[in-house]
């Protein structure tokens, strides 16, 4: 045993981190894993130290792609993020609606009440 580490999760960030083993990548028949690294530098500046360092220890596995733990959580909570963000334009949308709305009602009853004031003004003139 090399260490002991908490527990992770990979592809979900709702459901409970799946149980898991972490094995030596030399160690292992099937070379084609992930690979996480914590630095405290911008991790932009160490990726093309990591692809060298790879490159000349597996020289038969290619990186895909490398991405930073900002968008491994950005990729996997998407669907919330949609939802947060159709819900806020259909409250927004109301909101308008609603304003539209209670616009006209004023209106409607402001424009009534001139008319009758009008019309009291005319009945007094005439009397």
């Amino acid at each position: 045993m090399v260490g002991v580490v908490g527990d992770a999760k990979y592809n979900d960030l709702q459901q409970p981190a799946p149980p898991t083993i972490y094995a030596n990548l030399l160690q292992q028949d099937f070379i084609g894993s992930q690979l996480a690294i914590r630095t405290r530098i911008n991790p932009d500046g160490v990726a093309s130290a990591v692809r060298q360092t790879e490159a000349t220890i597996l020289k038969t596995v290619p990186i895909v792609r490398i991405m930073t733990m900002t968008e491994q959580i950005d990729s996997s909570i998407v669907p919330q993020r949609l939802i947060a963000m159709l819900s806020a334009g259909f409250g927004a949308l109301g909101a308008m609606l609603a304003a539209i709305g209670l616009y006209g009602l004023w209106r409607t009853r402001s424009r009534g009440a001139h008319m009758r004031s009008a019309f009291a003004w005319r009945s007094v003139q005439q009397d």
